[in-house]
C-alpha cells in the first residue's frame, strides 16, 4: 500500500517482470517513476548483484472503503 496525494494505491498490473536470482537473504530496492500512474522496480542483493527487474507495475487509487 502507497499513501500518495490522491490516498492509497495499491498494484495493478505488472509488466516486464524478471527474475534474475534466487536465494537473497538481504534485499535492496530501488523504485523510479514511469508515469503518471506507474512505477518500475530494480531489485538487487546486498553486494548490488540483479535479483528482479520490473519495468512498469502501474499503481491504482483505492479508498478506504475498497479495502
Amino acid at each position: 500500500l502507497i499513501e500518495g496525494e490522491a490516498g492509497a494505491r495499491l498494484p495493478f498490473s505488472w509488466s516486464g517482470v524478471s527474475l534474475h536470482a534466487v536465494g537473497a537473504s538481504v534485499l535492496r530496492v530501488r523504485l523510479s517513476a514511469g508515469g503518471a500512474d506507474a512505477v518500475s522496480l530494480v531489485v538487487a542483493d546486498g553486494a548490488g548483484r540483479a535479483v528482479l527487474s520490473v519495468d512498469s507495475l502501474v499503481l491504482r487509487p483505492v479508498s478506504a472503503e475498497q479495502i
